[in-house]
């Protein structure tokens, strides 16, 4: 790792151990009215808006802003949502395009540390239901501190950006993907993405049964490991790691640079974590 590097990480390390004690000092003596520690969450409570499954008019491309929900497509017999949540969702069907809003709560945030996301968030959901045969021209999902998961979708493009929250897409067909997570995992599983663009903060990259022509992955800190289907001899490999391990195959290099021009492209690129790509 180049020297500048190193200084930039391991001062950024000492900036947040010296935030949390100045946070924790704060809660302590009161400085901070809004949040206070406590076991479990009321936050996030999906208590005050409650939409059971509702009819949607056919769309073939969405753009959907949630605040602190889980968002979740998945397979039904027709275009369809379902809310629970704590903040107003607003949302309509125009032009063949779903526009989903979350307003964010205005009356300050009360977290209770514990089990923020697993009891917190698990509750407060948006549940996308689309048919089989939907094909999509392009869609965006962003979650300001939520889960975003896609089942079985058929699209041309897909965004997808989670502020704090894992990612994850299964079993979908995309043309054009491009993921971003600050805070948290992504995940794809048995899903053909032929041009993939994946970036994270702080997180771990795992893709399992993954069809790809053209993939960019790039993390700050986290493990990256990569089951992709077909030959390394397809691929132009650019391979860098600044510190921790790569195995390719299952053997251990420093980094890899394979640039013959071939029509298929594997870049990845990790300041921190260990990658592990295999071929199929």
């Amino acid at each position: 790792m180049r020297k500048f590097a190193k200084i930039t990480l391991i001062t950024s390390v000492c900036a947040i151990v010296v935030g949390g004690v100045l946070c924790v000092t704060s809660f302590a003596t009161g400085g901070i009215k809004n949040v206070r520690f406590d076991k479990g969450v009321d936050v996030y409570d999906n208590s005050k808006y409650n939409i059971d499954k509702k009819e949607l008019e056919a769309f073939d491309s969405f753009d959907i802003n949630a605040d602190a929900v889980n968002v979740e497509f998945v397979e039904g017999d027709s275009y369809a949502f379902e809310y629970h949540g704590n903040s107003k969702p607003i949302y309509s069907v125009s032009n063949g395009k779903l526009n989903f809003n979350i307003e964010k709560e205005k009356n300050g945030v009360k977290i209770h540390i514990g089990e923020f996301i697993s009891r917190g968030l698990k509750n407060n959901r948006l549940i996308i239901y689309t048919p089989d045969s939907a094909k999509f021209k392009d869609g965006k999902v962003e979650a300001d501190a939520g889960n975003i998961t896609l089942n079985s979708l058929n699209a041309d493009k897909i965004t997808l950006e989670a502020d704090a929250g894992n990612i994850n897409v299964n079993e979908s067909e995309i043309s054009e993907c491009e993921i971003s997570a600050d805070a948290g995992n992504i995940k794809a599983d048995g899903s053909s993405l032929r041009k993939l663009t994946v970036e994270t903060s702080a997180g771990n990259v795992k893709l399992t049964d993954i069809s790809t022509d053209d993939a960019d992955i790039m993390s700050d800190m986290g493990n990256i490991k990569a089951e992709i289907n077909g030959s390394r001899n397809d691929y132009d490999l650019d391979i860098d790691n600044d510190m921790g391990n790569v195995k390719v195959d299952g053997k251990k290099v420093h980094e890899l640079e394979e640039k013959t021009g071939k029509d298929k492209k594997l870049s990845i690129e990790n300041n921190m974590g260990n990658i592990n790509i295999n071929f199929n």
